[in-house]
Parts: structure tokens; C-alpha cells; sequence
């Protein structure tokens, strides 16, 4: 759950940085990681849709989505219900 707060979190300061007019994909990703960094947690995946390299126009939904699999974020070192998954989640915001 503690997780899964924190992936709250990282995609939506993505999102308010993708929002920004004069922002890049680069620093959208670098916002990203170092909120997830600061956080402790690594291995994970964040995209950018539609990305800001493809010119997206004012009032376009951009959605930033964050995920990790569970066992990178785990503390337990083996479960049969969550082998396998992966935690993810995302925030949409309109570009300015």
C-alpha cells in the first residue's frame, strides 16, 4: 500500500511537470526518478502519453504512468498470490 502511494505520487508530479509549457521529456523522466529515488525504489517504468517530443497542443490529457514489479518493491521474500505483478499507476493532467 506504502507503494503504491508513493507510484501515486511520482506520476502525478510527472504529470504537473509534463503540463508546464517549455518542459521536455527529459525532465519529465528526471522528476519522475527523483521522486522514486528519493523514495528508495528502483526498477521501474515511467511513461510519458502522448509524449511532449510529439508537440502536443494546450488542452491535450497528458498521462503519466508509473510502475514497478512487486517483487523489486517487496519485503517479503516470497509470495504465491502477488509472484509475478506489477504495481502501477497513473495521473492525468491538461497541458497548458
Amino acid at each position: 500500500m506504502m507503494v503504491e502511494e508513493i507510484l501515486v505520487n511520482a506520476a502525478r508530479t510527472g504529470a504537473r511537470t509534463a503540463i508546464v509549457p517549455g518542459q521536455t521529456d527529459a525532465n519529465v523522466t528526471t522528476a519522475v526518478s527523483n521522486y522514486l529515488s528519493a523514495a528508495g525504489i528502483s526498477g521501474y517504468t515511467a511513461t510519458l502519453s502522448p509524449t511532449l517530443a510529439s508537440l502536443p497542443s494546450s488542452g491535450t490529457a497528458l498521462t503519466m504512468t508509473v510502475s514497478v514489479p512487486w517483487a523489486t518493491v517487496s519485503w517479503f521474500s516470497y509470495s504465491t498470490w502477488m509472484s509475478g505483478q506489477t504495481l502501477s499507476n497513473s495521473a492525468s493532467m491538461i497541458k497548458e
